[in-house]
């Protein structure tokens, strides 16, 4: 069965909520599970760090646990990359998770059965649990639609994409002179080229704005649920890259016993990659990432 990689860091109860939801959905004693542990970035996490580590070593429910702890503090996409890379080596395909996510019902069940439904399918990088929440169109009969940016927010892959992508930022930055490059870039979102040139200068800690890029690159989408299966609780003071206001946040978590469909797919869904550049444009992110997020922060939004 597909193994399940979890990363954590020093969230002991957002990680002990999301194993504690994973097992009592049943189902887990056919799935290994591997935790990755970075180690504290200084004395005053040691601490919390350590209440994590002896926490995962009495985990149980998993057909199989594997726990690797860093020995030094390596950050979270040094992390991903090479922990996601070490179970590939073994295994066709992950899913993917970080302590401060919690999956919804049917997560599992849909993770499984789209990387089976998908696998042959080249033109698909990855797999989302996480969904924006987009309004679907009058009359839309899918479960999934497909976006050329992907979403870290509880993700799967596959061993031959994952091994294709090329982790230099260097090369996407040089790409960025390319006029089409840019533009398929943008169309997926206003804020990635920013943030791949942060990660180049180190202003940033993503593994993901290089699985964006590689994805923009080689014209190939990732698969949305049309009603997230993912809640993200890490949008607190303990957050490491997400203390800030959520533009992310989806609260659409319908529970109902329908298991999702999938259906073959050409290329980005027309409708939703345009509401993905409503969503990510310049206006958009300047109202939530400083008005908004000066309001949280004041305590007069919670979002």
């Amino acid at each position: 069965m597909v193994p399940i990689v979890l990363f954590v860091y020093r969230r002991v109860h957002s990680a002990r909520t999301l194993l504690e939801v994973l097992i009592s959905g049943g189902g887990m004693d056919d799935h290994p599970l591997y935790i990755f542990s970075d180690a504290p970035k200084n004395d005053s996490e040691r601490g919390e760090v350590e209440i994590v580590r002896q926490y995962i070593k009495d985990v149980s429910g998993f057909k199989e646990l594997h726990i690797v702890e860093a020995v030094s503090h390596k950050g979270l996409a040094r992390s991903v990359i090479e922990g996601v890379s070490m179970v590939l080596l073994e295994h066709d395909s992950v899913i993917v998770l970080e302590d401060d996510l919690i999956p919804q019902p049917g997560f599992m069940d849909y993770m499984c059965r789209a990387l089976d439904f998908y696998k042959n399918d080249r033109l698909v990088f990855s797999i989302s649990g996480f969904s924006f929440g987009f309004v679907p169109p009058q009359g839309y009969r899918h479960d999934v639609y497909a976006l050329t940016r992907g979403c870290s927010w509880g993700w799967a892959t596959w061993r031959d994409r994952w091994e294709a992508v090329d982790w230099n930022t260097r090369t996407y930055v040089d790409l960025l002179e390319d006029r089409a490059f840019w533009r398929s870039l943008t169309s997926s979102g206003s804020d990635l080229g920013p943030m791949l040139l942060k990660q180049d200068r180190r202003k940033v800690d993503s593994w993901a704005i290089r699985c964006y890029c590689h994805q923009v690159r080689h014209a190939l989408v990732t698969i949305y649920p049309v009603h997230s299966l993912v809640l993200n609780i890490g949008f607190d003071d303990m957050a490491t890259h997400t203390n800030v206001y959520n533009r992310y946040r989806s609260r659409s978590f319908p529970h109902s016993s329908k298991r999702i469909g999938f259906v073959h797919i050409d290329g980005p869904d027309s409708y939703f990659q345009k509401a993905l550049r409503r969503k990510f444009s310049i206006a958009r992110r300047m109202v939530e990432g400083r008005i908004l997020t000066f309001l949280k922060r004041i305590g007069v939004f919670a979002g």
